[in-house]
């Protein structure tokens, strides 16, 4: 005797097969959350399933509650680091065009940069605490 199949099962080993995750019907059996996923950034489908939470995007990265934690985690570091680096470049290229303003004589200009680079350098100072001060957001572990 034949056993049906759940509609989720064939849709999760369609994509298992590489077929697209749409085209397999994954928005039949998942509801859109709030979140995004970290690969892609298309919006995560929430499944539950015997008191398990997972998602699942579009594209067809697939989650658990503790990874997705995880990689939320990992996007928060990097875009901190990206923003130190950022303010720290651009600090460092103020600096450099307010010499250039002094070496033109436009003391006013030069002023300016410097005040500016001044500003950044406290940015990155408050951003470089409340990274030592952080901690990754709890996951179930």
């Amino acid at each position: 005797m034949a056993v049906a199949v759940p509609e989720h099962i064939n849709v999760e080993v369609n994509i298992a097969k590489e077929q697209n995750p749409r085209d397999a019907g994954l928005e039949r059996i998942g509801n859109p959350s709030r979140y995004a996923c970290p690969d892609c950034h298309e919006v995560l489908l929430e499944f539950e399933e015997g008191g398990r939470v997972r998602f699942r995007c579009h594209i067809g990265h697939a989650y658990s509650v503790d990874s997705l934690l995880a990689a939320m985690n990992q996007g928060i570091e990097r875009a901190m680091s990206t923003a130190v680096r950022s303010l720290e470049e651009a600090r460092l290229l103020m600096d450099r065009m307010a010499q250039v303003l002094d070496r033109r004589e436009k003391p006013e200009a030069a002023a300016r940069l410097r005040e500016s680079s001044q500003r950044a350098k406290r940015k990155v100072e408050v951003m470089n605490e409340l990274i030592r001060e952080s901690e990754s957001v709890p996951t179930g572990d």
